[in-house]
């Protein structure tokens, strides 16, 4: 599987704006994210409106090569964790990822919020059995929340402890992006998030460079593991029917 740590590889370009959505978040207005490559070079972008105050540019960078031939490779199954002190950001998110979701033919996503890293820990064991199925986006400061730990030494536990998910870094702070980055995060997305267009470009080019870099052997293995769940549910079947000719 491919190595939790990577180097920098060139993010996919911003495309289009994002279109309002009905639920409530932390800005109004429009705006075109900034794409920033590795080699500090940056795409234009409008200014926020009148009164409204931008944490960072909205940047969205990847460890992740976008050449993956126009499949979407985003999973159809996907548990979202939010690590995010603020709870407008977090609604946030959501509304975002659920855009992403529409354009998934069949998806599902189910969310779990957290306002600090400590209280995801308590989380810690679900999180890694949902595995590849699972991703984490995550703020560095946590602060008003209560958080004593950043989002870095959260980042540096999912590597420790093989986290097989996606990590997704939305700190709004461009050091904390880079720190994140570094430590292992397949992604960040400012804040605001870029435009829809942008973000799933994006974390389907991450998803795409897991999919290439794994080897037949993990899609047996993936395989094995799909036929043992078809013959666990067919003995549960088995084993109903028994007990209803007992009866």
């Amino acid at each position: 599987k491919a190595p939790f740590f990577s180097s920098f590889a060139a993010a996919a370009a911003a495309a289009g704006s994002s279109s309002s959505s009905s639920s409530s978040s932390p800005t109004t207005g429009r705006s075109r994210g900034v794409a920033t490559s590795p080699d500090g070079s940056a795409s234009a972008s409008t200014s926020p409106p009148l009164g409204r105050r931008t944490l960072s540019p909205p940047i969205h960078r990847s460890n992740s090569s976008p050449n993956f031939d126009g499949a979407i490779l985003i999973p159809r199954r996907l548990r979202i964790y939010v690590v995010e002190d603020s709870a407008l950001i977090r609604k946030s998110i959501k509304a975002k990822f659920e855009k992403i979701r529409l354009r998934v033919d069949g998806a599902i996503f189910e969310y779990e919020e957290f306002s600090t890293c400590e209280a995801l820990l308590q989380s810690l064991d679900d999180l890694l059995r949902a595995g590849a199925n699972a991703m984490v986006t995550v703020d560095q400061n946590l602060a008003s929340a209560g958080g004593n730990l950043l989002g870095s030494d959260l980042i540096r536990t999912l590597s420790d402890r093989r986290f097989e998910g996606l990590v997704v870094s939305v700190s709004g702070d461009v050091e904390s992006d880079n720190l994140h980055l570094a430590l292992g995060a397949h992604l960040t997305f400012g804040k605001p998030l870029p435009p829809v267009d942008t973000c799933f470009e994006t974390l389907n080019a991450a998803y795409a460079k897991r999919h290439w870099a794994r080897s037949p052997d993990d899609d047996q293995d993936d395989q094995d593991d799909d036929q043992d769940e078809q013959n666990d549910e067919a003995k549960v079947q088995h084993d109903d029917h028994d007990d209803d000719d007992d009866d």
